[in-house]
């Protein structure tokens, strides 16, 4: 090999092994902060062996200390995906982030998924240039006529809209719209306000609240991992977790768990003046999960895992809000539909990440890298 092939080699294992620490670590003491707010069970020497046995063919030890944390919201289950090994190292295996953060743009959406039904866009603005519903390249003031033209509308940027942010609702007869269109270097779409079914607005009608699907794709298989439903509360008009709102875990068949959580990651049993989360049952699910499980493929075969944000229209058919790409949660969502993100298809997964080691090069190298990355997070923490 050349010195220059050498050199870039040895660069890309180095800037690889940073990234890779840097976010174990940020994942890590993300858990760390709700370990700390609640009073959790321990964990038996036989869980521990159980879960040194479930991940015994990776490299990385996953951080044991996080399956308290299952444990309190559901059951033990080795099967349950840590933080810290699911986005620093499977996930970059099974979701290669070159097609992620491609197919994630949303200004895009209407020109990649055609099929799928998903809210009308009026304006598109990527770099500061705006398109109208047709595609066609209008000015600034054009933009701001058409936006006008509607009483209400949602603005989302095309990237970056993990926990709802950046996305408002505008009103035009009230709200200043001209900053939006002074930006030169612009990134996002005006939609149409989406209208919901009444199964779904019966839980905060200010909000347009979604079922979360997360489905796998693997080796030719497409299934369904979790299901769980989000609404926002007290009037507040974004459906996440950061808003305020509530994710709760839902069965296949519509029926709801006993609990949800908040964005304090609290239990919460009830909603809206006492009703129970676990009386609450809507079938219709299965159309939402459908959905998912038919567009994947055809849309996403490279990617294995997505996480669905899917509402029922007025009519109670589903429509795409959007497909996470880039980081989907796991978290909440594991605690909330009490199951494991990967369940049965685990060894399946590990199967596929140590046949593309390609992604963590650095971990195979003979030094003492793979034994430092098999240490837990809260020693490589100290360093």
């Amino acid at each position: 090999m050349s010195i220059i092939g050498s050199t870039f080699n040895s660069l890309e294992k180095y800037l690889a092994k940073t990234k890779f620490e840097r976010t174990r670590k940020f994942m890590f003491n993300r858990t760390e902060r709700f370990i700390r707010k609640f009073d959790l069970p321990s964990l038996s020497a036989e869980e521990k062996d159980m879960i040194d046995e479930q991940w015994k063919r990776l490299p990385i030890k996953p951080y044991e200390d996080e399956y308290r944390l299952f444990k309190y919201y559901a059951r033990f289950d080795s099967r349950f995906i840590t933080q810290d090994l699911q986005y620093p190292y499977l996930y970059n295996a099974i979701n290669p982030m070159a097609e992620r953060k491609a197919l994630s743009n949303k200004g895009m959406y209407s020109i990649y998924f055609r099929e799928m039904p998903q809210p009308k866009t009026i304006i598109t603005c990527i770099a500061g240039t705006y398109f109208n519903a047709e595609r066609k390249i209008i000015n600034n003031s054009e933009a701001e006529k058409i936006v006008r033209s509607h009483e209400r509308c949602i603005v989302k940027p095309i990237l970056e809209t993990k926990q709802g942010k950046n996305i408002k609702i505008f009103c035009t007869q009230s709200d200043d719209t001209s900053a939006l269109f002074s930006d030169k270097k612009g990134n996002f779409i005006v939609q149409e306000i989406q209208g919901q079914s009444t199964l779904t607005s019966q839980f905060n009608p200010a909000s347009l609240n979604t079922f979360r699907v997360t489905t796998i794709f693997l080796n030719g298989v497409v299934s369904t991992s979790n299901v769980c439903f989000k609404f926002a509360r007290n009037g507040v008009q974004i459906d996440n977790l950061g808003h305020g709102g509530l994710i709760m875990g839902v069965e296949e068949d519509g029926h709801f768990h006993d609990f949800g959580v908040d964005k304090d990651y609290q239990k919460v049993f009830t909603y809206q003046e006492g009703k129970k989360i676990s009386d609450i049952y809507i079938p219709e699910v299965s159309k939402a999960i459908d959905f998912a499980k038919k567009y994947h493929p055809i849309y996403f075969p490279t990617l294995t895992l997505v996480g669905w944000d899917i509402a029922l229209n007025s009519d109670n058919q589903p429509i795409l809000i959007e497909a996470n790409l880039i980081t989907p949660g796991i978290q909440a969502e594991q605690y909330c539909a009490q199951k494991s993100v990967y369940g049965d298809r685990t060894e399946e997964i590990i199967d596929f990440v140590l046949s593309n080691p390609r992604h963590y090069l650095f971990l195979n190298d003979k030094d003492n890298t793979s034994e430092y990355f098999a240490q837990t997070p809260s020693k490589i923490s100290n360093k």
